[in-house]
Protein backbone atom coordinates (compact mmCIF):
# COMPACT_ATOMS: atom_id res chain seq x y z
CA UNK A 1 0.00 0.00 0.00
CA UNK A 2 2.92 2.35 0.52
CA UNK A 3 3.78 2.37 -3.18
CA UNK A 4 0.15 2.98 -4.11
CA UNK A 5 -0.12 5.86 -1.65
CA UNK A 6 3.06 7.41 -3.06
CA UNK A 7 1.60 7.22 -6.52
CA UNK A 8 -1.60 8.92 -5.42
CA UNK A 9 0.30 11.72 -3.72
CA UNK A 10 2.46 12.51 -6.74
CA UNK A 11 -0.23 11.88 -9.35
CA UNK A 12 -3.03 13.90 -7.79
CA UNK A 13 -3.83 17.38 -8.87
CA UNK A 14 -1.81 19.93 -6.96
CA UNK A 15 -3.52 22.72 -5.04
CA UNK A 16 -3.14 26.20 -6.50
CA UNK A 17 0.22 27.70 -5.54
CA UNK A 18 1.79 24.41 -4.44
CA UNK A 19 4.97 23.08 -5.98
CA UNK A 20 5.43 19.52 -7.10
CA UNK A 21 8.09 17.82 -4.96
CA UNK A 22 11.26 16.90 -6.81
CA UNK A 23 11.56 13.21 -7.51
CA UNK A 24 14.84 11.79 -6.28
CA UNK A 25 16.25 8.85 -8.14
CA UNK A 26 18.79 6.60 -6.57
CA UNK A 27 21.88 5.79 -8.52
CA UNK A 28 21.70 2.31 -9.90
CA UNK A 29 24.05 -0.12 -8.26
CA UNK A 30 26.11 -2.03 -10.75
CA UNK A 31 25.71 -5.77 -10.71
CA UNK A 32 29.43 -6.48 -10.38
CA UNK A 33 32.29 -4.68 -8.69
CA UNK A 34 35.76 -4.26 -10.18
CA UNK A 35 37.04 -7.07 -7.96
CA UNK A 36 34.36 -9.40 -9.33
CA UNK A 37 35.29 -8.55 -12.91
CA UNK A 38 39.01 -9.01 -12.21
CA UNK A 39 38.37 -12.49 -10.80
CA UNK A 40 37.09 -13.71 -14.18
CA UNK A 41 39.83 -12.47 -16.51
CA UNK A 42 41.68 -15.15 -18.52
CA UNK A 43 44.85 -14.55 -16.51
CA UNK A 44 43.05 -15.00 -13.20
CA UNK A 45 41.55 -18.27 -14.35
CA UNK A 46 44.96 -19.64 -15.28
CA UNK A 47 44.46 -19.48 -19.04
CA UNK A 48 47.80 -19.11 -20.74
CA UNK A 49 48.62 -17.12 -23.85
CA UNK A 50 49.22 -19.16 -27.01
CA UNK A 51 52.91 -19.00 -27.84
CA UNK A 52 54.26 -17.78 -31.16
CA UNK A 53 55.78 -21.21 -31.82
CA UNK A 54 52.40 -22.93 -31.52
CA UNK A 55 50.78 -20.34 -33.77
CA UNK A 56 53.46 -20.80 -36.46
CA UNK A 57 52.98 -24.58 -36.31
CA UNK A 58 49.21 -24.24 -36.69
CA UNK A 59 49.70 -21.94 -39.69
CA UNK A 60 52.02 -24.50 -41.33
CA UNK A 61 49.49 -27.29 -40.76
CA UNK A 62 46.65 -25.18 -42.17
CA UNK A 63 48.68 -24.18 -45.24
CA UNK A 64 49.67 -27.80 -45.87
CA UNK A 65 46.05 -28.90 -45.57
CA UNK A 66 44.98 -26.20 -48.01
CA UNK A 67 47.62 -27.32 -50.52
CA UNK A 68 46.51 -30.95 -50.25
CA UNK A 69 42.86 -30.00 -50.65
CA UNK A 70 43.71 -27.87 -53.68
CA UNK A 71 45.69 -30.72 -55.25
CA UNK A 72 42.84 -33.16 -54.62
CA UNK A 73 40.24 -30.78 -56.08
CA UNK A 74 42.41 -30.07 -59.13
CA UNK A 75 42.99 -33.78 -59.76
CA UNK A 76 39.29 -34.57 -59.44
CA UNK A 77 38.41 -31.69 -61.80
CA UNK A 78 40.92 -32.93 -64.38
CA UNK A 79 39.65 -36.48 -64.03
CA UNK A 80 43.16 -37.61 -63.23
CA UNK A 81 44.74 -39.54 -60.44
CA UNK A 82 44.65 -37.99 -57.00
CA UNK A 83 48.14 -37.67 -55.47
CA UNK A 84 48.79 -40.20 -52.71
CA UNK A 85 49.32 -37.64 -49.96
CA UNK A 86 46.19 -35.74 -51.05
CA UNK A 87 44.08 -38.90 -51.21
CA UNK A 88 44.73 -39.73 -47.56
CA UNK A 89 44.39 -36.17 -46.29
CA UNK A 90 41.16 -35.33 -44.48
CA UNK A 91 38.74 -32.80 -45.86
CA UNK A 92 39.29 -29.26 -44.55
CA UNK A 93 37.06 -28.68 -41.54
CA UNK A 94 36.54 -32.40 -40.97
CA UNK A 95 36.06 -32.84 -37.19
CA UNK A 96 37.25 -36.46 -37.30
CA UNK A 97 40.70 -35.41 -38.55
Amino acid sequence: MIGHTGFLITARRLAPGSVLPQLKRRASKSDFSDEDMEAWTPGSLGERKVSDKVLRKRVRIAEHGAQLAGARDQAEADGGVVPADAADAPEPGDPTA
